[in-house]
């Protein structure tokens, strides 16, 4: 996947903060990783989110807003499981 420049970046992010980082992971890869539906690139995505300073807020944003694919350091299926074991518990 090739990387994105940094106009187009902003808006296929899925990062919820005011962050001009252009150094993020979700905005120097290929956006298309973020949102896919196969599990392992989201796998691969969601690995990418743990060196970034905004993932929790980021995993928080994904998991009250109902976002798919990859986002804060979560795929869809494992942020599902999280949400299903807390209001289960």
């Amino acid at each position: 996947m090739a990387a994105i420049t940094p106009g187009s970046a902003r808006a296929a992010s899925p990062l919820p903060l005011n962050v001009d980082d252009l150094t993020l992971p979700c905005r120097t890869t290929d956006p298309d990783l973020w949102t896919s539906s196969v599990y392992t690139e989201q796998l691969r995505a969601a690995d990418l989110c743990h060196d970034c300073p905004h993932m929790l807020a980021c995993r928080a944003w994904a998991r009250a807003t109902g976002q798919a694919g990859a986002c804060g350091g979560e795929t869809e299926a494992q942020r599902r499981r999280a949400l299903s074991t807390r209001t289960a518990a």
